[in-house]
């Protein structure tokens, strides 16, 4: 799918943007698996504005929402992740979505990796796909090779200006007062369109308009080579008695036979099985 310059230069910016890679067919899955959640919230959804525009997050609905499940597991997205992280073995760490419509509030610069629950590692990345179409200056924006350091403490995000909890690290800097020192990229967005990115890479969210709206779904995997690191409270997504399982620094697939992680990749078996039926019913066995 990507050749090895694309994937060294994905290694060393952070990101890549991969134009049209979700067929309109994918689209409309996730678009479904979409209003499911937003109309079906989990317990971990977060509502951070609802005066002058609405901002809602949602995360970890994966086992519940059908749609999902086939995009994960029968679309290309995940085997360009695999490509992406050099895997052979992928498992979801989470899915999410956000909402943004009226005058939604920018998104602050953070990171991610300081929420997860393991240490830096290259076999980590995000897809991030907006179902709407959106000009550069409404999309995530990102800031070049800063996945290779430093980590800095997570920031809260209902308050993006104060910190969340302390890692024993720098405060992120306040890029949006010294945007003239800072690189910062963003792209013209279609549906179908995905930006990759590692999770360490300083990122943030544009604000939005009246009459506009961005409906985003991101998927985050992992590979073999990450491992467990534990978190103070307050980390999210959350996943309750994983420290029960496995102790710091193991291999964070570890705990995927407790129930706790689900395999993408190489799809299990039981659910190879159920698409095979689902294709003889539909008349495209081989």
């Amino acid at each position: 799918m990507f050749s090895s310059d694309q994937i060294e230069t994905y290694r060393a910016q952070g990101y890549m943007f991969a134009p049209k890679l979700l067929t309109a067919n994918w689209l409309r899955l996730l678009e479904t698996a979409f209003q499911k959640n937003l109309d079906n919230p989990s317990p971990w959804a977060g509502e951070y504005q609802r005066k002058g525009g609405r901002f809602f997050t949602d995360n970890s609905n994966f086992s519940v929402i059908q749609e999902m499940q086939d995009v994960l597991y029968d679309s290309p997205i995940v085997d360009a992740m695999a490509e992406l992280m050099e895997a052979d073995r992928v498992w979801l760490y989470y899915d999410q979505i956000f909402f943004k419509e009226g005058e939604a509030v920018r998104t602050g610069w953070h990171q991610d990796i300081p929420y997860y629950v393991m240490d830096y590692t290259d076999q980590v990345t995000g897809a991030w796909i907006s179902l709407d179409p959106l000009p550069a200056n409404m999309a995530l924006e990102v800031v070049p090779r800063s996945h290779r350091g430093p980590m800095y403490n997570p920031v809260n995000p209902k308050k993006p200006t104060e910190g969340f909890f302390d890692v024993g690290n720098p405060p992120v800097p306040d890029i949006e007062a010294d945007r003239g020192d800072w690189e910062i990229v963003s792209f013209e967005t279609d549906p179908g369109d995905v930006l990759f990115i590692h999770p360490q890479l300083l990122h943030g969210g544009a604000p939005m308009v009246n009459g506009q709206q961005r409906r985003t779904v991101t998927l985050n995997v992992f590979g073999p080579e990450a491992r467990f690191c534990p978190r103070p409270e307050g980390h999210a997504p959350t996943f309750p008695g994983l420290e029960e399982v496995i102790e710091a620094g193991e291999p964070l697939w570890h705990a995927a036979d407790k129930g706790f992680f689900h395999q993408l990749r190489p799809v299990p078996e039981q659910r190879l099985g159920a698409r095979d039926r689902h294709d003889m019913m539909h008349g495209r066995a081989a």
